[in-house]
């Protein structure tokens, strides 16, 4: 019998006849609860199942990737520090602003927009923390330059401890 791995599982789901059961020596059962997929996988010569579960969720196409960074004068550059995400400036939408990181006069930032063509790009900037420190983004720079980035998803697992009364992702054994 072959190992009983997700990755197995996974192709075991993507086969077009899914004769890997066959391969597997093994029953397997499918049932969803909810947005989950439960998959049951009991060896015939065993009555010790193991599961596994594939979450189900919309996929937005990727957006295009720039192929050049882009150079924005700095006061631009520094008109997209100041708005919310989802604000538009002068053909720019900002993206996303995180701070990742501070020293005791200044704190550093990173920052994500995007064009009318739906290309996205970052940049880093500093600025000061306190009235002393008048470091505004991109200071002493005439341009401010943006790399292109792509966007990459990831897929979390968290585990969470919770009495078996609230326990809402039990389902019934796979048949």
């Amino acid at each position: 019998m072959s190992d009983l791995t997700a990755e197995a599982i996974a192709d075991f789901l993507a086969a077009a006849d899914n004769t890997l059961a066959d391969e597997l020596d093994a029953k397997v059962g499918l049932y969803a609860t909810g947005h989950t997929l439960h998959i049951e996988v009991t060896p015939r010569q065993s009555s010790n199942a193991v599961r596994f579960a594939a979450r189900v969720f919309p996929v937005e196409p990727a957006p295009p990737v720039a192929a050049e960074p882009v150079r924005l004068d700095a006061e631009t550059a520094r008109e997209l520090t100041y708005l919310e995400p989802g604000d538009d400036y002068e053909g720019w939408t900002l993206v996303l602003i995180k701070e990742q990181g501070s020293t005791r006069w200044a704190s550093s930032h990173s920052i994500v927009i995007r064009n009318e063509a739906g290309e996205h790009f970052a940049s880093h900037f500093r600025t000061g923390l306190t009235e002393q420190q008048e470091t505004r983004p991109w200071e002493g720079l005439k341009v401010a330059l943006f790399k292109p980035v792509a966007r990459r998803t990831r897929v979390v697992q968290v585990h969470d401890w919770v009495a078996p009364a609230e326990n809402a992702d039990a389902a019934p054994a796979a048949s």
